[in-house]
Order: C-alpha cells, then sequence, then structure tokens
C-alpha cells in the first residue's frame, strides 16, 4: 500500500471551518453569478484550480466535499430534503500546505453543485458546463452498494458530454476538461474491475437484439466522447460503507478503511493539481476565471448555445486591457507630464504586450493603485512612487528608464 500523507490537521482537534457562499443560480434559462462569492477569486491573480463534485440528489456529495477539503465549508444535514441549490464555493482560496504540499502549486476552490435530476436535463447541463470547462479536477459521486450500474453512471456523465457538444468547434473539445473522478459510495469492489464494467469499450455485436445493441451503441459512443473531452483516464475510487448509520460530524471519527481511502484519493489528486488548469492553452488564474464567466452565461443563455473558449478569452483579456487603461492613464499623466500619452497610444501597446505577456494584466491594477494612492495631485509624485511607476510603464514598452 502507498504511504499515506499526514494530515495538516490534528485529528484530536475539530476539524477548522471555512465559509461557504452562493456563487452560481439558474434561473429559468439565465446563470446567474453572485458577485459576493467572487471576490476571493476575483482578487486573485495567481494560478487556481477549481475542484467541482457532481451527482444526484441526497448521496452526500457536501460530506465528500468536506472531507477533500480537510475543514468544513458545505451544510450537510441527515435530511431527505437536498440542502445545496446552484453552486456553492467555499470562499477561501485553498493553499497547498493547507495538506502540507508543496507552496508552488496552483491554489485550490472547491465547488459544490446541487443534485442532478431533478430539474431536468436541460437545467443540469447549463449549471454543469461553466464548472467542467474550468475546473482541474470532476468528481462524479454515486451510491453503489453492490457495484456500478454502467447505464446509470453513463447516463450521468452524458450530462458533460452535453455540455462538451455545445462547444462549437469539435477539434476544441480534445482535453477540453479537466480530470475525471468517479466515487462509488459504499462500494467495496474492486476499483480496476468497476473501471472495466464503466469504461471499457462494448462489443454490439454480442447483443441478443437490435434494442441491446442500440444501447451499446449510445454507450459506446458516451465512452468515446469521455476519451475525448478530459485530460487523462478516468480514475474510478471505491469509497467505503461507514459502519454506522449516521455520517459522523468528522469523518476522521468514522471507520479507518474510510477515511485511508479519502487520504489515498487527495494524495493521487495532488499529482494531477500540480498543473493548472487550461481553457483554449491558457492557464486560468483566479481573475481569469471570473471574468470569463458572464460570457459563459451570455452563451448559455441561447437555446442553442455555441460556446468558443478561445473567443470567451477574448473577451477577457479585452476586459483586462480596459481595465490596465483605466488605471495607468491616470498614473501616466502624473509621472511623465513632460511626454503625455494619449490613450489610443496606450490601448494599443497594453494590447500588443497583454498578447505576448499575459501574467502582466495583474500588475498595473495593483500597482497603479498604489501608486495614486499616495501620489500628490498637484505634483509630481514622491521619488520612490515615481520609481514604481516608471518601472511600471517601462514594462509595457511605454518608457524607458
Amino acid at each position: 500500500m502507498a504511504s499515506i500523507p499526514v494530515l495538516s490537521s490534528d485529528p484530536s482537534t475539530s476539524l477548522r471551518g471555512f465559509p461557504s457562499l452562493r456563487w452560481l443560480d439558474l434561473k429559468g434559462q439565465k446563470l446567474v453569478i453572485h458577485s459576493e462569492a467572487s471576490c476571493a477569486l476575483q482578487a486573485e491573480s495567481e494560478l487556481v484550480n477549481p475542484i467541482m463534485i457532481c451527482g444526484r440528489l441526497r448521496t452526500g456529495k457536501s460530506y465528500l466535499m468536506n472531507a477533500l477539503l480537510d475543514a468544513v465549508a458545505f451544510e450537510v444535514s441527515p435530511q431527505a430534503r437536498p440542502l445545496t441549490r446552484g453552486v456553492d464555493i467555499c470562499a477561501n482560496l485553498i493553499p497547498g500546505s493547507h495538506f502540507g504540499w508543496s507552496t508552488g502549486m496552483p491554489k485550490m476552490v472547491f465547488l459544490d453543485v446541487e443534485g442532478q435530476g431533478d430539474k431536468g436535463l436541460r437545467h443540469d447541463v447549463k449549471l454543469a458546463t461553466p464548472l467542467l470547462l474550468i475546473s482541474k479536477v470532476v468528481i462524479l459521486h454515486e451510491i453503489c452498494p453492490i457495484g456500478p450500474s454502467k447505464e446509470g453512471l453513463l447516463e450521468m456523465l452524458q450530462i458533460m458530454m452535453k455540455a462538451a457538444s455545445q462547444v462549437g468547434e469539435r477539434s476544441e473539445r480534445n482535453n477540453l476538461f479537466g480530470c475525471l473522478h468517479i466515487v462509488l459510495r459504499d462500494c467495496c469492489q474492486d476499483e480496476e474491475a468497476c473501471h472495466s464494467i464503466i469504461f471499457d469499450t462494448e462489443d454490439a455485436a454480442e447483443a441478443e437484439t437490435d434494442d441491446q445493441a442500440d444501447a451499446i451503441n449510445k454507450r459506446n459512443e458516451i465512452r468515446e466522447a469521455i476519451r475525448l473531452s478530459f485530460e487523462q483516464r478516468p480514475t474510478v475510487w471505491c469509497l467505503p460503507k461507514m459502519l454506522t448509520h449516521v455520517a459522523p460530524e468528522d469523518y476522521r471519527s468514522a471507520d479507518p478503511a474510510y477515511v485511508v481511502k479519502i487520504w489515498e484519493m487527495r494524495e493521487f489528486m495532488r499529482g494531477q493539481l500540480g498543473q493548472p488548469k487550461t481553457l483554449a492553452g491558457r492557464p486560468l488564474t483566479g481573475r481569469t476565471i471570473v471574468s470569463a464567466m458572464p460570457s459563459i452565461a451570455q452563451a448559455l443563455a441561447s437555446n442553442s448555445p455555441a460556446l468558443n473558449p478561445p473567443s470567451i478569452l477574448e473577451a477577457v483579456r479585452l476586459e483586462e486591457v480596459g481595465l490596465c487603461t483605466e488605471a495607468l492613464v491616470p498614473v501616466a499623466k502624473i509621472a511623465l507630464p513632460q511626454r503625455p500619452l494619449p490613450q489610443s497610444m496606450l490601448q494599443q501597446k497594453l494590447q500588443s504586450r497583454l498578447t505576448s505577456t499575459p501574467s502582466l494584466a495583474a500588475q498595473p491594477r495593483r500597482h497603479a493603485a498604489s501608486a495614486r494612492a499616495v501620489a500628490p495631485t498637484s505634483a509630481l509624485p514622491a521619488p520612490r512612487v515615481a520609481v514604481a511607476v516608471a518601472a511600471l510603464l517601462a514594462a509595457f514598452g511605454l518608457f524607458k528608464p
């Protein structure tokens, strides 16, 4: 057995609590983005890897997400009514150090999606699509006490494949989504055998009836779409059944086999989360994710959405250019009164620089805001501010010291 990583939290103490907020809702055909829940992502200019969980109603998704997070962020209840509506987000971005991992890896954000199957296929596809586009790890959770049903699981996975089909160009669907994990709760069977049941191609020639052959061909089409759409071979986990009727509030108090499996899953995901999620070849930062959401929401409002990842990111880039320009123009006028820079020239140079060096986009807003805060309104900036502003402008080819 592989060595089990040491938890960052002390099992003798209570799990840490993190706030969660409603991030996304689907009202009719409109995807509603709650700006308050976007604040943590908006403030993060570095790489962020979202981790999402989905599945049927009342299967314990929120409990599993809290266990993987090694904290309490999402509300759980033994009641029959579902608690999660829309998409909840853990308001804290989680660094690798939270789990004792490298501090150099992208931060993580955990996303809990409402249960599927209650509001129809169209609703489920529209709500899942934006999360599938941005998530590095995608978890599908299902209760399987007697082993996996390939029909049932592939039917749920079809929601993801319908999301992929909304991307207009087939070539852009290759590795469009992150890394897929199927978690089979209460299952004690061999994981590789379960993987084979779900994902191995079936031979339609062995079918006894035409209906059976049609069903096999349909399942094989979903399997092929999964192989095309996700970054890696899907991973299947068999999560042991708890010995108690009601799950303990702290997952670390559960049966040791359950706790060890949570640790094993988290450690495996660590290798995947070390690399950033990309969209149209661009690594996603927290700020990029927030900026992309309005374009995705607008596309999903159509009855026949046609998502185009390069166009989504182009809209993000143009927004960055506009924000950078807005921040830099007044600073440039203060720092370089003898060399006025027309706004059109500044925007042109910014566009050129942002195309070749997208990482610059986060810096001018931060430094320019700092410079404006301390610069005198009626004179040249103080020497330390002038140096910072000059370096900032030089980075964009607007000033040579």
